[in-house]
């Protein structure tokens, strides 16, 4: 479906009725000013000069000359940032989740968070004419800022107004009478009483997220000495070193990154529980209507009741995802069984009543709506990770073959002493006895034994034995048959039966070869998947980058028409983009009021902003250092400075945000814009 919507809308932006001038081929000039403006792809005239030029990027993106064709544009191409951003994200978290914890999970991963905010930075500096990216640059400034404050205000404030819990005990209640005045005081209360509850690891990667304000600070001092361009240079290494620290601790301290992986896991708790639901319902859960099918969850509940109880029990539910699957690989089923465990017993009684069974359930299917915006059922294919996933598959599937091998050694034992004592010799196998009752049944002399006549030999020398024959075909074709071709060979017959006849009855050796065998059946099948989460990381890398020039041109167009700083459009309207998705992810976390759920959710938060503000500050002082451009950007640092002082205190210095603690955050993000007008625009501080 997401393919589907990319095409139709690059279709639309190709068919779409754009601007366009007649060229007189005998003035002269006109023709060369045509030739000079499609001369260039990736650095058109349109970012080399102030002039509202229509160019169209890359040969068939659209233009606009006017305010209603840039917010078009805008929209359009933010629209596509967002589905290259989720195709990137999907990518680099099934990376994680196969790769685990490591030098993946410390670096590229944490890279690739913030990259869509790096690239916009990078395309604002890259126009060919010097006059024109110093303009532009502020662009990338502004979504640099705008990030930051977008994280740490918008998305903080939501996370801890969805994920309140009571974090107070009550207080005495007066027998006074009510006045208006302690009602309202009550009412108030609220805000006091209620919040989200951390642990101390959160209040810690708040700390770090306050150690990247260090860098930024540097370039507010070397500002005010005028200390240029040596103070670029040094703000460059610092930044650098702080951010190679930073990978370096990450490897070092991987409980960060083990955070991570469980935000990631949770989503895919989520996705994985409802494609398998889904599944086992064999119906739609959710109406036309959009709401849920309780009916077809309570028949799901009796269906997975085997004893008709009433009740779940843990070994029920265990039945029930058994072959639960997210994606091409299964679920870590010790983490799948107690997260669902605690996500529907309710009163931990070890039971699930069906009341809690719908409720759960339909608690899952909202937040699934929430979330998942596209309907796409690729979408929900996240891998867990590798090494916690094959070893349960294993037991698994050890303990099948050895009830397999244990009913078939008693079939055969049972038949041993009436039917084939003529292939042993003083109580052991005989080979040559077994290649020539092969050779006997091997109808056609191909070397090879069907299904069908391994049946018509059964059913001639086990006669006067009551034998299911046609199990006996089917366990004898699954042990016997190596390479999996539905035909048994003279030497998979003979080995087969060899062993099965031996009389220390010993067939581990066997079970570990069929064991080894599915190994590398996996094995491909994590290499398949790996490949589709590169590549989903690749073109996720494509389209972000490939927006990223014409969306900041778009944006600095438009501000100028309307007669309004860059920096303002910047600062709204692409952080919105390139941070959407961030955002929608953590409405599930937060929803589970749970205290490990907000933590991780919360550190999630700082470790992204933490990038941001080292990662965007070497771009963009490594662009302003390289290319000679005047530093004229602290008010756009003074406000990351603030912004993440503010939050960053708060969260550093306690592990419970009160209610009230939200307001502040809101309150921040207009205030923040306030700031820079009276630093930028009444101080003057450039």
């Amino acid at each position: 479906m997401a393919t589907l919507q990319l095409v139709a809308i690059i279709t639309l932006l190709v068919l779409v009725k754009v601007q366009s001038r007649t060229i007189k081929l005998s003035h002269q000039e006109l023709v060369l000013n045509h030739l000079e403006l499609n001369s260039s792809i990736l650095s058109p005239k349109a970012i080399n000069s102030t002039e509202h030029t229509c160019v169209h990027y890359y040969g068939f993106l659209p233009c606009a000359t006017n305010v209603p064709g840039f917010i078009f544009q805008i929209v359009i191409l933010e629209y596509l940032l967002l589905v290259g951003d989720k195709i990137l994200t999907k990518g680099r978290q099934q990376l994680f989740s196969f790769l685990g914890v490591g030098i993946y999970g410390a670096t590229v991963f944490r890279i690739l968070a913030v990259l869509p905010t790096i690239v916009l930075v990078l395309a604002s500096g890259l126009a060919q004419n010097k006059e024109a990216a110093q303009a532009r640059i502020e662009n990338g400034a502004g979504t640099l800022a705008g990030s930051t404050v977008f994280y740490l205000t918008l998305q903080w404030g939501i996370c801890v107004v969805l994920g309140r819990t009571k974090v107070t005990k009550e207080s005495p209640q007066s027998t006074s009478t009510t006045t208006g005045f302690s009602l309202v005081k009550k009412r108030l209360s609220i805000f006091k009483e209620y919040g989200v509850e951390t642990d101390q690891k959160t209040s810690y990667t708040a700390k770090i997220m306050l150690l990247s304000l260090i860098p930024l600070i540097m370039v507010e001092i070397a500002d005010t000495f005028k200390s240029r361009p040596w103070s670029h240079i040094v703000t460059l290494m610092v930044s650098v070193s702080a951010l190679v620290s930073y990978f370096v601790f990450l490897s070092r301290h991987q409980w960060i990154q083990e955070r991570s992986l469980e935000y990631s896991r949770d989503q895919l708790l989520l996705a994985g529980f409802l494609n398998h639901l889904q599944k086992f319902a064999k119906r739609r859960l959710v109406n036309d209507e959009g709401q849920v099918d309780v009916s077809c969850i309570k028949r799901v509940f009796g269906t997975i009741d085997k004893d008709n109880d009433h009740f779940i029990s843990k070994t029920e539910l265990n039945a029930f995802l058994a072959n639960m699957k997210s994606g091409d690989l299964e679920l870590d089923e010790k983490f799948t069984k107690e997260e669902l465990m605690k996500h529907f017993d309710k009163d931990s009684n070890h039971l699930i009543t069906e009341d809690e069974f719908v409720s759960g359930c339909e608690k899952y299917i909202s937040e699934a709506q929430k979330i998942v915006a596209d309907k796409n059922p690729t979408s929900r294919k996240y891998l867990p990770s590798f090494h916690k996933m094959v070893q349960p598959w294993i037991e698994r599937k050890k303990n099948k073959l050895a009830e397999m091998e244990k009913q078939l050694s008693e079939i055969l034992n049972t038949a041993q002493n009436q039917q084939l004592a003529c292939l042993l010799t003083d109580g052991k196998p005989d080979e040559t006895k077994i290649r020539s009752l092969f050779d006997e049944f091997d109808k056609d002399g191909d070397k090879k034994m069907t299904a069908s006549e391994l049946k018509g030999m059964i059913m001639k020398k086990f006669r006067s034995v009551k034998l299911d024959h046609d199990d006996l075909v089917e366990k004898m074709m699954k042990a016997f048959d190596v390479n999996n071709d539905k035909e048994l060979h003279e030497d998979e017959f003979t080995n087969g039966l060899k062993k099965r006849l031996s009389s220390d009855g010993n067939n581990s050796h066997f079970i570990d070869e069929c064991i080894e065998k599915e190994k590398g059946n996996i094995k491909k099948l994590s290499l398949r998947s790996l490949m589709k989460a590169l590549l989903r990381v690749v073109i996720g890398i494509a389209i972000v980058s490939s927006l990223g020039l014409p969306l900041v041109n778009n944006t600095q167009l438009l501000s100028e028409r309307i007669g309004i700083p860059s920096f303002f459009v910047s600062f709204v309207v692409l952080p919105f983009a390139v941070n959407f998705k961030t955002a929608m992810a953590t409405i599930f976390p937060a929803s589970q009021k749970k205290e490990g759920a907000s933590s991780i959710m919360f550190s999630e938060i700082y470790g992204a902003v933490f990038m941001n503000n080292i990662l965007g500050l070497v771009t963009l002082v490594g662009l302003i250092w390289a290319r000679g451009f005047t530093w004229v950007y602290s008010a756009e640092v003074l406000v990351i400075v603030v912004i993440s002082a503010i939050i960053g205190l708060i969260a550093f210095r306690r592990i419970k945000y009160p209610l009230w603690t939200c307001i502040v955050a809101f309150s921040l993000y207009p205030l923040s814009l306030l700031l820079f007008y009276i630093i930028r625009y009444i101080v003057g501080w450039k």
